[in-house]
């Protein structure tokens, strides 16, 4: 069988990560990629699944676009969520959607860059920006 040379470019630090787990198997970097290799080309896919974070798929997006008008027409409740609040017991099912709403968007407002201290700071600085102050 003749061989030949691959070479690829990967961050360091994951290099060395990689290789300390292939040595612990008894392997070498070269044996890894090799395995995988022939698993791809004995099952004509990667052999494991790939997939974007759901987060930042389409039907999510919606949804936390939906939820910050809603949260932006006074519909739902801001709630910022802490360490003790993961500790708590989960609302009844009809609270959960509120809960959300205000949850994601104040997380998802913590991401835009803005001076606004509150949620009301961040509607009044939009309503200021609106109006061409």
């Amino acid at each position: 069988m003749a061989t030949t040379n691959v070479s690829i470019r990967m961050d360091k630090d994951l290099k060395q990560q990689a290789e300390i787990i292939f040595d612990q198997m008894g392997m070498n970097m070269t044996t890894a990629i090799t395995i995988f290799t022939k698993a791809v080309v004995r099952q004509g896919k990667i052999p494991f699944e790939i997939s974007i974070d759901p987060f930042w798929g389409a039907e999510n997006q919606t949804g936390l676009t939906k939820s910050i008008k809603n949260l932006e027409a006074g519909k739902g409740l801001a709630n910022e969520i802490t360490e003790e609040d993961s500790q708590l017991p989960l609302p009844a099912d009809s609270d959960i959607e509120k809960l959300l709403i205000g949850s994601v968007t104040e997380s998802l407002i913590g991401m835009i860059p803005h001076s606004s201290a509150t949620l009301e700071d961040y509607r009044a600085d939009r309503k200021r920006e609106s109006d061409g102050e």
